[in-house]
């Protein structure tokens, strides 16, 4: 049998907090309200009117789509860190997604934008950068073959010759007739040779 447990919260406009200690996150009642409130703060956007599943909000895909193709235009036109910039705004605008959005569609959003602007990162040596980008866009979404590619690109620059080659045969399991894939992991295959 389970009991019941008086909560003692307050409601401050838009939030809810525990009352004793006025903190949305408490340790001491051992309360996580910070769940409510964004779900709160969702729901007021649509005023309580919950979408049907899977229904998108066409203008945050409308305006993650215009990011995305003006960060493309930007990258080729070797415009590197104006490309990296629309990249990060459109990832900032998938992590805007409602939350009864499908999370599959932020995944892809991100996954996509942060290969792309690993891209940019490497054009501009910014290696690091490169690599964290790659890294995140397959721990997002593991499936992400050009994150792999772009994650063996900058460990090679970066002289990191025996991760390059796993991250081109993990990327060639996913595309296992890929030449560029195919070339970039005999290129550092060779260098681990010679290192």
């Amino acid at each position: 049998m389970s009991t019941y447990k008086n909560i003692d919260l307050m409601i401050d406009g838009s939030m809810v907090y525990c009352r004793p200690h006025r903190s949305e996150s408490c340790s001491e009642c051992n309360l996580e309200l910070s769940p409510l409130n964004s779900l709160y703060k969702a729901l007021s956007q649509v005023h309580g009117d919950i979408p049907p599943p899977n229904a998108i909000n066409p203008n945050i895909a409308r305006q993650i789509m215009s990011l995305k193709e003006n960060g493309n235009k930007n990258l080729k036109e070797q415009n590197y860190e104006e490309a990296i910039k629309y990249y990060t705004y459109a990832i900032e605008f998938s992590f805007q997604r409602p939350i009864w959005e499908p999370h599959e569609l932020t995944a892809q959003e991100v996954a996509y934008c942060l290969g792309k602007r690993s891209l940019a990162y490497l054009s501009i040596n910014s290696l690091v950068n490169a690599y964290v980008d790659a890294e995140w866009g397959i721990r997002i979404k593991p499936d992400s073959v050009e994150c792999y590619f772009r994650k063996g690109k900058a460990l090679t620059k970066m002289k990191r010759y025996e991760e390059a080659v796993k991250a081109f045969e993990l990327g060639l399991e996913y595309v296992p007739n890929d030449e560029d894939f195919k070339n970039a992991l005999e290129e550092a295959l060779k260098l681990v040779k010679n290192d």
